[in-house]
């Protein structure tokens, strides 16, 4: 089954509705023990850009040291930060009850189509954004007919596909409303996720992984950056400058900025939402490789946080969702910890290449 038809759906819907009515399962974000690696971080692998730049890739990244400039991590939270963070989720608008019934009738693949575009008419943007990707070029070949009821778009969709677009429009709603991004940030960090979440899979299968969880880590790993507080007043940096003007790793500039970074955000804010807490602390670690070894992550958590950072790393590099020209270094150990090979170069092949283009298309219909 293609990535590109289940990235941003299938799982998040389980995570988001099923879990979070279970509050008193609830897996706190744990701390673990930060040091560095036993063995140094070697030169970053050169010879990916050599091979890659001759397909669609990247002729120059900005390759930063974590070691040099560590991020902050959940450890460093004080409580009145904690507090501050998970206040400001509870102040996020909660889906409505149709919303919540549709994503819960789409979970049963034999539910009633006539049913879920009953329900899907009831919300008026909900319909016009399902008209509009079945009427898309990724949906409706040349010279076909315009789909003009909303029962022929979730037809043509698939519940899958209608799941994404039901997240998405509820997701981006909550974080348009937030003010601090601007539509095609959000678009970019959309792409990126998804990007992730295909390699991360991919990775997982040829490491002999569970993958629905590797996609489901790969796709939430940034989820902190729609929710990073506002700009603290006196970070003393000037905002005309670059994180490569700057020399500082843009996770680090976070800090800086906003008081906390993605990883810590996100990592809480999935732990707000009662997930599991190998996806809970992959989130909230998923940087960690590039300044720490793993020895302090649960069992099964380690290899999660590997795959996500490999899948990070890659997709960094192949930029097909103008992500930042930006790297973080990752040591051979990373891919050891998951039985991959190193140089990375080895992990990127076609078929990585063509789920990607796919879900490309999909995020541009979307």
């Amino acid at each position: 089954m293609s990535y590109a038809l289940i990235f941003l759906g299938i799982l998040i819907f389980v995570l988001l509705f099923s879990w979070a009515k279970d509050r008193e399962s609830k897996e706190e974000l744990k701390e673990v023990e930060v040091d560095p690696p036993a063995d140094p971080l070697p030169l970053w692998d050169q010879t990916l850009v050599k091979e890659t730049v001759e397909n669609r890739l990247r002729q120059s990244v900005k390759i930063f040291c974590l070691r040099k400039h560590r991020p902050r991590i959940v450890n460093d939270l004080s409580p009145e930060e904690r507090e501050r963070l998970l206040k400001g989720f509870r102040a996020r608008a909660l889906p409505s009850g149709a919303s919540l019934r549709l994503s819960k009738l789409l979970k049963d693949h034999l539910a009633d189509s006539r049913e879920v575009s009953r329900l899907a008419a009831t919300d008026p943007v909900l319909s016009a954004k399902l008209l509009e990707v079945a009427n898309s070029a990724y949906c409706r070949p040349s010279g076909a007919a315009r789909v003009t009821s909303v029962h022929r778009a979730i037809l043509i969709l698939g519940f899958n596909q209608v799941r994404t677009i039901l997240f998405q429009t509820i997701f981006r709603e909550a974080v348009m409303n937030s003010g601090e991004l601007d539509p095609e940030e959000i678009k970019k960090l959309w792409g990126h996720s998804a990007g992730v979440s295909v390699v991360a899979g991919q990775l997982a299968m040829k490491a002999g992984l569970p993958e629905g969880q590797a996609i489901t880590a790969g796709l939430l790993h940034d989820i902190g950056k729609f929710f990073l507080p506002p700009a603290k007043e006196d970070h003393g940096l000037s905002m005309a400058l670059s994180p490569e003007e700057l020399e500082i790793p843009p996770v680090v500039l976070e800090d800086k900025i906003h008081g906390n970074n993605h990883m810590i955000v996100g990592g809480l804010l999935c732990s707000f939402w009662h997930l599991p807490k190998e996806i809970v602390m992959t989130v909230a670690y998923h940087h960690l490789p590039s300044f720490s070894d793993l020895r302090g992550l649960p069992e099964g958590v380690a290899e999660l946080v590997a795959l996500v950072s490999i899948a990070d790393y890659i997709c960094h590099l192949l930029g097909f969702f103008e992500e930042e020209p930006i790297l973080y270094e990752l040591s051979p150990w990373v891919c050891e910890t998951v039985g991959l090979s190193y140089p990375i170069k080895n992990l990127v092949g076609p078929e990585m290449i063509k789920e990607l283009e796919k879900t490309q298309l999909l995020v541009s219909a979307i």
